[in-house]
């Protein structure tokens, strides 16, 4: 269900098999429905069965699929249906949110976190499941951007170096010799 900020209000609608609506239940909604929050909605990042939100108090609220540690978040509930608190992510300055089927990665700060379940190094050198949020290397900084495919990532710099990690088994990441790089290469 992909949601929409109108005038700082998040709403929601869609499927909601995992409870990624946060509306407290698993009713699909086919009409925007307002997500209740205590403070303004000022980003919001959806995946396939998880929303993540961050407010105007500086606090982060997920909701949906858990089931793989996609909310990254204390609460080892499989499924969380309504908008609660990842104090993993509060606090911080969230540039973006790439949520994949089950691991996600994140810009934060100029550099890049990820957490959930780590299959062909997309998460880099963490181990085979991230359960909270992690820098994913050191030699990830100065990031600018994002973006993640099902078991690849990349980055890029404020250079414009772009650097790349996790299947390299169709060449997406124009990596010739290496099918799995674990660390972030740079491509060139």
């Amino acid at each position: 269900g992909l949601g929409d900020v109108y005038k700082r209000q998040l709403y929601t609608w869609g499927n909601n098999d995992k409870g990624q609506l946060g509306q407290g239940d698993y009713n699909v909604r086919s009409v925007p429905t307002k997500v209740k929050l205590t403070y303004e909605a000022v980003n919001v990042w959806c995946g396939n069965k998880a929303t993540i939100v961050q407010t105007s108090d500086g606090k982060v609220y997920v909701f949906g699929d858990n089931s793989n540690y996609l909310l990254g978040m204390k609460t080892r509930s499989d499924i969380v249906n309504t908008p609660t608190e990842n104090e993993y992510l509060s606090g911080t300055t969230i540039d973006k949110i790439e949520l994949q089927n089950d691991f996600a990665i994140a810009l934060i700060g100029n550099q890049v976190w990820g957490w959930g379940i780590n299959s062909v190094g997309r998460l880099s050198t963490c181990g085979s499941t991230v359960k909270y949020p992690e820098v994913l290397s050191d030699k990830l900084v100065s990031i600018s951007d994002i973006a993640a495919g099902d078991s690849h990532c990349v980055a890029i710099t404020d250079n414009g170096d772009l650097y790349g990690w996790g299947s390299n088994s169709v060449k997406q990441l124009s990596l010739i010799h290496i099918s799995e790089p674990t660390r972030p290469r740079l491509i060139s």
